[in-house]
C-alpha cells in the first residue's frame, strides 16, 4: 500500500514538473522577491522553473516591477540590470535573466520616478502589457 501511494504521489509531482510556471504577483505561487537595496534602488526578481520560456522571466519581472511602481504611485520607472548599471545611470527596456539547471529568473533593479526621464518605463503601459498577457495567457489555456 506504501508502495502505491509513493508512486502516486511521484506521478502527480512529474506531471506538476512539466508545467510552466504562470505569472502570478501575490500568493504562493508569486516566485519572486522585493528586496530595497538602499533608500533609491530595490531589486525585483521573478523566479521560474525550467519549463517556462526564458523571455517570460523577463517578462514577468517587469511586470512585478511595474505592480511595484503603482503601488508607490509612481509613473515611471527605471529597470536596471545590474548595480554597476544603476550606479553609471544606464536603464534598460528588459529585466536580467540568470538561467540555471532549475529555474530561471528575471531581475531588476528599481529606482522610481516622479516624471518621465529619458530611457524610464511608464508604469500604465507596462501594467497595460501585462493585463494584455495574461488575457492571452488564458485564452492558451
Amino acid at each position: 500500500m506504501l508502495k502505491k501511494s509513493i508512486a502516486l504521489a511521484l506521478a502527480s509531482l512529474s506531471l506538476l514538473g512539466g508545467c510552466s510556471t504562470p505569472y502570478q504577483e501575490s500568493g504562493i505561487m508569486s516566485q519572486g522577491i522585493v528586496k530595497p537595496i538602499n533608500k533609491e534602488i530595490t531589486l525585483i526578481r521573478f523566479y521560474t522553473n525550467q519549463h517556462t520560456p526564458v523571455q517570460h522571466a523577463s517578462k514577468f519581472a517587469m511586470f512585478r516591477s511595474a505592480k511595484f511602481a503603482s503601488e508607490n504611485n509612481k509613473p515611471y520607472f527605471y529597470c536596471f540590470k545590474s548595480l554597476t548599471d544603476a550606479a553609471n545611470n544606464q536603464p534598460s527596456p528588459n529585466a536580467a535573466i540568470d538561467i540555471s539547471p532549475l529555474s530561471t529568473s528575471g531581475a531588476c533593479y528599481v529606482q522610481l520616478l516622479d516624471s518621465y526621464k529619458n530611457g524610464s518605463i511608464e508604469t500604465n503601459k507596462a501594467i497595460q502589457e501585462r493585463d494584455e498577457f495574461m488575457e492571452g495567457e488564458n485564452h492558451e489555456n
